[in-house]
């Protein structure tokens, strides 16, 4: 079977690593992810076009050996030792998915850039995801922590990302940056004022339409009092 990686060259998602194959890691040859692993971190590493990738890689250099160090262990039959091994290597196929949807996002559709990252690509066609509606129900959250605004809403099944835009007189706003999940957090927005919030979803078909705006005030807790269209 061929080791899961596999970044679909123009699309969403990055099915790094599939959930049945994170439920049986072990159907995964640990020579494979060594040299599968090594190979990442050769691509991003100093790589021109991910310039922040060293902050995402620190997880996964602290761990990769862990896990190549408890490898000749297992080989002694010893139970305690092969768990522990295992242990490490759920956690670098863990830390290979979440760094596989870093680089498809950072890619933003760059075939060359995503190709330099050393990740499989796959040549299969796919379908075209349908086009993006008005995203449903945005709510508003803080966490406590002061300027942060925490932007939510119900999943659209074609989006590939959600972008926030915030505006103190409804009128002129402030875009933030994309999101591959439904949750995005805002950050050093303005506190203990009025502020608009909208929300929408955007794939390779094209941009969906802004909500309403949702109103609220940091940092007290923001449960939307008021719809502004």
């Amino acid at each position: 079977r061929k080791l899961p990686g596999v970044l679909h060259e123009l699309s969403k998602a990055i099915r790094m690593i599939p959930e049945r194959i994170k439920k049986t890691p072990q159907k995964i040859s640990d020579a494979k992810l060594v040299e599968y692993t090594k190979m990442i971190l050769e691509g991003l590493t100093d790589n021109p076009f991910f310039p922040d990738a060293a902050e995402h890689l620190k997880a996964l250099q602290k761990s990769y050996p862990k896990y190549v160090d408890a490898i000749p262990s297992s080989s002694e039959r010893n139970k305690v030792k092969t768990a522990a091994k295992e242990q490490h290597k759920a956690i670098v196929i863990d830390q290979l998915a979440s760094l596989a949807l870093y680089v498809e996002y950072r890619a933003n559709f760059n075939l060359e850039a995503l190709r330099s990252s050393n990740f499989e690509l796959t040549s299969g066609k796919r379908q075209p995801r349908g086009l993006v509606g008005t995203v449903k129900n945005v709510r508003l959250n803080t966490n406590g922590e002061e300027g942060l605004l925490i932007v939510q809403c119900d999943v659209d099944p074609n989006a590939r990302v959600y972008k926030v835009r915030v505006s103190e007189d409804g009128e002129n706003w402030s875009e933030f940056g994309a999101s591959n999940t439904r949750k995005v957090k805002v950050k050093d927005l303005p506190v203990g004022k009025k502020l608009y919030v909208q929300m929408r979803a955007e794939n390779r078909q094209g941009e969906g339409p802004w909500s309403a705006s949702v109103m609220g005030v940091i940092p007290d807790p923001l449960v939307i009092p008021s719809i502004h269209e």
